[in-house]
């Protein structure tokens, strides 16, 4: 039997584990959000000074995606509310709230009021003097449950209170949306009362199309404007427009905070701060990149830096043999047309033609592909979109200014694996 060699790659570099890791930075987390998060330094001002300014606000934080909104987010709630900078008291739970796209009102407030708990016990608040009567009556509500799915389901993690750890605890779908108002209403009143002011982060608002996205907020807006309730809602650029579909949507948000790539420089920055972070205790360690690397992946992924990260892992983990060794543009370039060849080798003709019309054009409808692929719009929804989606190579969507016409887009790692394509496998 073959002796395999199960060690992390990353003792040989000095480091804990990789530092290209594309999950978003956390408030608790291996790599320490304050130590490793890096610049924005203007956007988490103006951020940061509407929420001083204000007893409630709702913001947007958009961007493309791998340009670390979440982390961003996160930053801002760790330093208003774990390193307590300002004379305000503010509190958060630690994990965003992410939105699914069949949320109405009150599977809004299930997943709030879930969140909200969820915090309570993993912060204890009770320890720290952070007295909520409406908690007990929310405990109440909650049932012990092996459920998984979104909409009210928390997981609350060596938190006290009788709660055992990873024990899945969900609000009844059955109950009554005015249950859930009046506890909401009576756990920010008494948050008032303590002058205390909750943060909370909504995320992925892209998975709702614009109009129900306008009209969930819409539904809401009574209560996302309460007192001492400061909500972040992240997600695409095109998200914006389900926030002007209603007036009495767009009223009641600020501007939105558009983040912009980072430079390559910073990014190169932000992976010095990953590695010191990560190195073996009072260990010395070896970068496992070149600069030129970073400079050559950020001009060709625009910036993305979750791509940029991914394929830095990808190559270091298939170079492992070579370890400790730094990742040159040569090695990129090498897997990234392997990885493509492979990627393509199963595609038919027309299903080529689809994906590399969209690499090159963007997202387009499905009648402007037609006309770029030369393959009956008839033919293109029933055969090859059809075929690329169940191998999850693109996604469609309804056009949020038409939604007569149906968009077509590359998945994000497809977009990475077709950059790497040869001419002439074009």
């Amino acid at each position: 039997m073959d002796d395999f060699d199960f060690s992390s790659i990353w003792v040989k570099y000095g480091l804990k584990e990789t530092p290209f890791s594309t999950a978003p930075l956390r408030l608790f987390g291996t790599l320490p959000i304050e130590k490793v998060f890096a610049d924005r330094e203007d956007d988490l001002k103006v951020l940061g000074k509407r929420i001083n300014s204000a007893n409630s606000t709702r913001s947007i934080i958009v961007g493309e995606p791998g340009v670390g909104k979440t982390s961003f987010g996160n930053y801002l709630r760790w330093l208003l509310c774990i390193k307590k900078k300002t004379d305000k008291k503010y509190i958060t739970p630690p994990i965003e709230i992410k939105l699914q796209n069949d949320w109405n009102a009150k599977q809004f407030l299930r997943s709030t009021l879930a969140a909200i708990y969820n915090g309570s016990k993993i912060f204890d608040w009770d320890e720290k003097g952070i007295k909520i009567k409406a908690m007990a009556e929310l405990k109440s509500l909650l049932k012990a449950s092996k459920q998984k799915s979104g909409g009210g389901n928390i997981q609350v993690l060596g938190s006290g209170g009788g709660v055992s750890y990873g024990e899945s605890l969900s609000l009844p779908q059955d109950i009554a949306i005015e249950v859930l108002e009046d506890l909401f209403l009576k756990i920010f009143r008494e948050l008032r009362e303590q002058n205390l002011s909750l943060i909370l982060q909504y995320n992925n608002i892209e998975n709702m199309d614009a109009e129900s996205l306008s009209n969930l907020l819409k539904s809401v807006r009574d209560f996302i404007q309460i007192d001492g309730l400061h909500t972040l809602f992240s997600g695409s650029a095109e998200s914006i427009s389900a926030f002007e579909i209603h007036p009495q949507v767009r009223s009641v948000f600020s501007d939105p905070i558009v983040l912009e790539p980072l430079s390559a420089e910073q990014v190169i920055s932000v992976l010095e701060k990953r590695c010191e972070a990560l190195k073996v205790t009072d260990g010395n360690y070896i970068r496992p990149f070149k600069n030129e690397s970073v400079i050559f992946l950020h001009k060709m992924l625009n910036g993305n830096i979750r791509f940029i990260f991914k394929l830095l892992d990808d190559v270091t983990t298939r170079m492992q043999s070579a370890a400790p060794c730094k990742i040159t543009v040569e090695d990129i370039q090498y897997y990234g047309s392997q990885k493509s060849k492979e990627y393509v080798a199963n595609l038919t003709p027309n299903e080529k033609k689809v994906l590399f019309a969209l690499f090159d054009k963007g997202e387009l409808s499905l009648t402007e592909l037609s006309d770029e692929t030369k393959i009956a719009q008839s033919n293109l929804s029933t055969n090859e979109i059809k075929s690329l989606k169940a191998k999850g190579y693109v996604a469609t969507y309804k056009n949020p200014s038409n939604r007569r016409f149906t968009m077509v887009k590359l998945s994000q790692s497809t977009r990475l694996i077709v950059s790497f394509v040869p001419k002439e496998l074009k």
